[in-house]
């Protein structure tokens, strides 16, 4: 027992002293400038030759071969900001619609557009409770909603309604807005968030007193630009089942688009995609599809790329409905999508840094993001450089999950063996006396 944990013991000091040369690959960290922080996205190159699913087989190196300290972080969309946009509204007396040499009434035109409808004295923005407001022509999502007043100082609650049809409101949003003013400071809240809201019409209702509205200004929502993905085709496999195509990656790739291309034009198919990780584990249904491929005088349409979640599967296989006649003769191309992790690093000792990765046995090494970054600080754009071959990976006789099962069962069966021995040692002393 001493023995064997002495090896392990052994084991895990030699992976933490291992030099960049010794992974399968590694690559020059480019960096233009000096700072503490450095952060770079992987290159496809890092997930076609990394071994472990979730990369940690990667190590950071300083000139001085010493590994330092870094993190994975997963690309987020980043929001574009969008300025704001006026909107036209109009004041509802409700109370005057009894006179009618007062009232205003406001009804949606042929368009959607609200158009207002004054038989007698417009009634006046100043005060009035409620406000509609014409969000019918912006055909995006509304982020927030700004108002401006003529008042220098007001405070005043306020509820936002929305509808579609002018008949059927739900309110949306609720808060404080206000504008005050102190020996020359100023204090002002004039916006409420709306989130991602589709509305024709908005409402305005203010809980108290009312301000005179000379604006109303909406942000609209715009969804940030798709992240760049890097693309990797699997390698179709041989196989004796009718309609069911398999194909194999070596890579760890957390994919989460798959791009299907059938083999023949003018071709119309339901398939399942299934999934596993290990030849000899389960698989795992991951999406249900209707792909396509016509041609037309305009050019070929095909189906688009399919959304699934991010996971890393070493195996994949298509179920077509209906067998090989359904997509005919052929083998349908299967390519998958995913958005590269970035590195961050804590720039320790002398640069050139290199990133090495490919090596078996290795325990993961990343630390959260927010530990590498003190007082908010923003790490330097860098690059991967041109990668290098390293040392040649073997894979193991016995896979490593394998080899701690085994391991685990020999120590507890050993365990049992020893308490048995102890028994019978025991009971053979009681025989005696």
């Amino acid at each position: 027992m001493r023995a064997l944990l002495l090896l392990l013991a052994s084991a895990a000091c030699v992976a933490d002293s291992l030099a960049p040369e010794q992974f399968a690959r590694y690559v020059p960290l480019q960096t233009q400038s000096s700072a503490a922080l450095y952060q770079a996205t992987l290159s496809a190159d890092v997930y076609r030759h990394a071994i472990a699913a979730d990369l940690s087989d990667l190590r950071v190196f300083n000139a001085a071969g010493e590994s330092v300290p870094y993190s994975l972080e997963q690309v987020l969309p980043t929001p574009v900001p969008q300025a704001e946009v006026s909107l036209p509204f109009f004041a509802e007396s409700r109370q005057a619609e009894a006179s009618a040499s007062v009232a205003v009434s406001v009804r949606a035109g042929t368009d959607g557009t609200l158009v207002s409808v004054q038989p007698g004295k417009p009634v006046p923005l100043a005060g009035a409770q409620t406000v509609l407001v014409d969000a019918s022509r912006l055909k995006r999502p509304l982020a927030a909603l700004s108002l401006d007043w003529a008042e220098p100082r007001f405070q005043g609650a306020l509820q936002v309604d929305a509808s579609d049809d002018l008949s059927q409101w739900q309110q949306v949003a609720s808060g404080e807005l206000l504008r005050l003013s102190l020996a020359g400071q100023k204090l002002e809240q004039r916006r409420l968030p709306l989130g991602e809201l589709s509305a024709r019409y908005l409402r305005l209702r203010w809980q108290g007193s009312a301000p005179t509205l000379t604006a109303v200004r909406v942000t609209p929502s715009v969804p940030p630009p798709a992240p760049t993905r890097a693309w990797l085709a699997a390698q179709p496999l041989q196989s004796n089942e009718a309609g069911i195509y398999r194909f194999a990656l070596a890579n760890v790739v957390p994919a989460d688009r798959l791009r299907i291309v059938l083999p023949q034009a003018n071709t119309v198919a339901n398939v399942t995609l299934e999934a596993r990780m290990q030849s000899s584990g389960p698989w795992h249904a991951v999406a249900r599809a209707r792909l396509y491929r016509l041609h037309q005088a305009s050019g070929e349409t095909r189906s688009g790329d399919l959304i699934v979640p991010a996971r890393v599967f070493r195996e994949w296989r298509i179920r077509v409905d209906g067998g090989a006649v359904a997509i005919g003769q052929g083998q349908p191309g299967l390519s998958l999508g995913w958005v590269p992790q970035r590195l961050t690093w804590l720039a320790r000792g002398q640069p050139p840094f290199v990133l090495a990765y490919g090596q078996r046995g290795l325990t993961g090494a990343a630390q959260p993001a927010a530990s590498l970054r003190i007082n908010g600080s923003r790490p330097a754009p860098a690059t991967l450089g041109v990668p290098r071959d390293g040392t040649l990976q073997v894979a193991p006789l016995i896979e490593r999950e394998l080899l701690r099962r085994g391991v685990l069962w020999a120590v507890l069966l050993a365990g049992v063996g020893v308490l048995g021995w102890m028994a019978w040692r025991l009971g053979r002393r009681g025989d005696g006396m």
